[in-house]
Parts: structure tokens; C-alpha cells; sequence
């Protein structure tokens, strides 16, 4: 989505950052914004997978807004 201009932020968990930050920076995508969750929310139930999104949606809104931001100022 991010290489048709659609900001997107990328969810990982927290022991996955550094190979997300890995993969989107060999992909060219070094500024995509990844956001840490604490942990795996797969297999939790709704009330733990309503809470991480709480805690991490001002994260996401901040990464993708930014990102749109940065693309229209080098468009």
C-alpha cells in the first residue's frame, strides 16, 4: 500500500521491532512507521485485543498522518 502512496503503519510485537525496522528498511521503506505491541493478540480475547488497540492507536494515527504529511511536502 505504502509503494501506491497509501500511508500505513506497521504493527508489530515488541520482539519483533528490530527485524520489522530490518525488513522495511531493505524493502526501501526505511520511514514506514512501526508501532510495538506488547504482545501477540492472535489468539486473546476482545477485551485484550480492544485494550492494545487503546494503548497503541495514537501511535498509529501519529505514523500514518505523518507520513501523509511528509509525502506532501516532497510531492
Amino acid at each position: 500500500m505504502e509503494k501506491r502512496g497509501v500511508p500505513t503503519a506497521t504493527l508489530s510485537i515488541v520482539d519483533f521491532v528490530r527485524l520489522a525496522e530490518s525488513t522495511a528498511r531493505f524493502g526501501g521503506r526505511a520511514a514506514l512507521p512501526i508501532v510495538s505491541v506488547p504482545t501477540r493478540a492472535i489468539d486473546a480475547p476482545r477485551e485484550a485485543i480492544c485494550a492494545i488497540a487503546d494503548d497503541v492507536i495514537e501511535s498509529v494515527l501519529q505514523g500514518v498522518t505523518q507520513a501523509a504529511k511528509e509525502r506532501a511536502t516532497s510531492a
